[in-house]
Formats: structure tokens, sequence, C-alpha cells
């Protein structure tokens, strides 16, 4: 357990940046001032994906917390005596279980897309997909430290702000809003709006040829923003990549664009390339500029190859590790954090900044379905949770979706939830950013 110990908190440290040496223990030694006492369990001596037994639940800042791996209930999480705190929870497995992606590694179930589906989670089981527990685990740990050492923590993506906005955007599609749109505006006899769409792609400007655009917008809010390019514009299994060519020289004009108004390139990873390396180094490439953060395409993500990709392909960071069904915390946090390595039991290189909310999860036939005006009140509590411990709230807005012709997840959500933001004072930050801020810090 050695190993878990070290990764868990090799991750809490990078966050809450110590200024000197703690001593912490995962056992109760009787002399270490931070003792965590390990449950009784053998649970990671095997390869089950799932907790046996239901949660215990114990109330943290007013919020009832599951916990895993505990043979009783406790009088309370933190005993303070003599200088000494014993966190009498395993916060330490329960973090693991969630940061490493124990589930969905060990899970053999996967949906068409070959993904970990958010139906088969523990998340979905026990009802706390927008409860960040790992950020709830961490806090207890936090406590503890703050009274024992007498000091005040604060987590390093609140510098400059209440908490951190990652805005994302993967471009998929700049040359079928005509097809698209087109037909929707067909079925509901809107045949100006057809028309409109027809002119556009006939003038050469698409109505989702908008990049320079959406950049326009996110500058309006004095924000930076990250886009994903596709590099793949052939289909896999039928399944469509992306509609252009991000070779020619229009689209580099973007990414020169782009880059000199200081906004974030990533690679946008083809369908194929979460389990194969050489097509992923191949689109880096193909992008032309500098990239080191990807996201996949579809957030496609085989936690048993994907990993292994990612470091071999020296991406520094990646932002895929959401569901596409449910916004939330897939892996139980707002916090950046490597994944584990199941093999040589330790972290591995690059830095996951999990995805939290997508457009498309919001309003589609197979997902939510909110309507425009839901969508803003139904990510309140999810955002609340992430101010509570100043983390990082990144989310998913396609180039598509900034078109006038979206009433569902179109603009008029983008500008409610950007302007929520404002209010709430979040600084708003690039994924490179917020991984140079994380790598200021990170354990060696």
């Amino acid at each position: 357990m050695e190993a878990l110990f070290r990764y868990v908190l090799n991750q809490f440290y990078a966050i809450y940046r110590p200024q000197q040496p703690w001593d912490i223990a995962y056992g109760l030694n009787g002399s270490s001032r931070i003792q965590i006492k390990p449950g009784a369990t053998a649970f990671f001596e095997n390869s089950a994906p799932f907790p046996a037994t239901p949660p215990i639940y114990y109330t943290w800042q007013n919020q009832a917390i599951p916990f895993w791996f505990e043979s009783a209930v406790q009088p309370e999480i933190i005993k303070f005596e003599k200088g000494q705190a014993i966190i009498q929870v395993d916060i330490i497995a329960n973090a693991f279980y969630f940061l490493s992606g124990w589930q969905e590694y060990y899970s053999t179930v996967r949906d068409q897309y070959g993904r970990f589906p958010y139906q088969a989670s523990l998340q979905k089981k026990y009802g706390f997909i927008t409860l960040p527990v790992v950020n709830y685990y961490f806090d207890i740990l936090k406590t503890a430290i703050e009274r024992v050492y007498q000091l005040k923590l604060t987590s390093v993506l609140a510098q400059d702000g209440a908490f951190t906005t990652c805005l994302t955007h993967d471009v998929d599609n700049c040359q079928t809003a005509w097809l698209v749109e087109g037909i929707r505006a067909m079925r509901g006899k809107k045949f100006l709006i057809f028309f409109k769409l027809l002119k556009q792609k006939i003038s050469g400007k698409d109505n989702w040829f908008n990049v320079p655009a959406v950049m326009q917008t996110v500058q309006q809010y004095g924000a930076k923003s990250t886009f994903f390019f596709l590099a793949n514009y052939r289909k896999h299994n039928n399944v469509a990549n992306a509609d252009y060519d991000v070779t020619q020289p229009t689209y580099q004009a973007w990414l020169t664009l782009l880059r000199h108004n200081n906004f974030e390139i990533g690679v946008h990873g083809s369908l194929v390339t979460a389990e194969k390396n050489a097509p992923l180094l191949l689109e880096q490439q193909k992008i032309q500029v500098p990239v080191r953060g990807n996201r996949f395409h579809y957030l496609r993500f085989n936690p048993n190859q994907t990993p292994e990709i990612l470091d071999q392909a020296q991406i520094s960071y990646d932002s895929t590790l959401g569901f596409s069904e449910h916004f939330g915390f897939r892996h139980g946090t707002c916090f950046p954090f490597q994944l584990f390595d199941f093999k040589d039991r330790q972290a591995f290189r690059f830095l996951e900044i999990p995805l939290h909310v997508m457009d498309a999860t919001l309003h589609h036939p197979n997902y939510l379905q909110l309507r425009s005006e839901q969508i803003l009140p139904s990510l309140t509590p999810l955002l609340a949770e992430i101010q509570k411990f100043s983390g990082c709230f990144t989310w998913l807005w396609h180039n598509e979706n900034f078109s006038c012709n979206n009433t569902r997840n179109g603009p008029a959500a983008f500008h409610a939830i950007m302007q929520f933001l404002q209010q709430q004072q979040t600084s708003f930050k690039t994924t490179g950013q917020v991984y140079d801020l994380l790598r200021e810090h990170r354990p060696e």
C-alpha cells in the first residue's frame, strides 16, 4: 500500500504546496503528527472493479460523503489529541480508487465507442456524479494539517481568482453546417435559414467556418481558451472525424491567429489514436505548430492502453476524462491529477485536466436533453462544488455550437455560463497555463 499512499500524497502536494515537511503516516504508528487509519480491506490485492459492499456515509462540510473499505463506523472523522491528528477513515484508499481510475481499468464494460460508460460507474450506482469526493477526502487531510501545524493551506489554482476556469473548444466540423443545420431547417420549414446557409456555403464561408469569430467572442469576456484541432478527415469504422484538412493554408492561418492572441492549441486525437501510438504522433505533426495537449475525439479513452500512448507521444497534458452521458466528476475531482500506472506502480508523466461539462451532454438525444434555460441552473451546484475547493472547472463548447441557429446548447447557454463564471470571480486560464502552473509544484 506504500505506492498507493505516495501516489495520493503527491497529488495532494501538487495542489497544496508544502512549505515545510509534514509528518504524515499511513498507519497508526503512535508517533507521527498526522496518522491515517488504513481500512480493513484486501480489495486492492485483487482485480474486482467495484467494492462488494455499499459505502458508509460521513458528513463533512455539511455534505454526506461516501466511504468504502471501512469495517466499522467511527464516532468522528478526525481525532485531535496531544498535538496529533488521527484520521479515522481511509481517505488514501478511497482517493486512490477514484484518481487511479480503478473501476474502469478493471471493468470490462464498454460502449459502442470503446468507452467506459457512466451507467456502469460507481457514481451512477450511488448517485454522486456531481460530488467531487476526492476533494472532500483531500479536505479532511488539509484540515488535519492546518490544525496540527497551525497554518492555512490554499489551492494553487486560486492564485488570482476564486477558482480556475478552462474553456475549451473541439474543432470537429467547419464545412458542414449547410448540411446538418440545413436539414434541420428544412424539417422545421425554416426556409429562409436554409437558403442563408446554402448561400454561405456557396460563397465559401460555411456557418461553422467560425474559429476567428469564436476567438473574438471569448475575448469579449477578457478570457483565453484552448482549441483542439482534429488532424484526420477520414472516417473510422464509418464514424466521422474532421470535415476539414487542418494542413490547408486557411486553417494554418487560424492557428497563427490563435497563437498571436495567446490562445492554446492542442491536438484532438482522432478515433483511432486512443489505442494506437503512431497516428497520434502523426496528427501532432499535421497541426504544424507546437502542441502540448490532447483531447480524444468522442472522448475515447482506453484505460488499459491510452495512458501509455499519451506518455509515449510525449503529451504534456490530456483533457479527455469526463463522461459523455452526464456532467460531473468522472475521477471524483476538480483538481488536475496524474493517472496511476498499474504496471509500474507509479504515476504516469502526463497531467490529466479532467473534463467536467461537454455541450453535447447537455442536449443530445441519447443524453440529458436539457432546454437552453435549464442548462445554467443544472450546472450551478457543480460549479459551487468546484468553487468550494478552489478547483479547476474544465468545459467544452464546440465551435459549431456558437451558431445562432442552435437554440438548445448554443450561444444563449454559452453566454449565460460565461456571465455566471465572471460573477463568481473565476480566473480564466488556458489548459496550457494550468499545466504550467501545476508543473511548477509537481513532486518529482
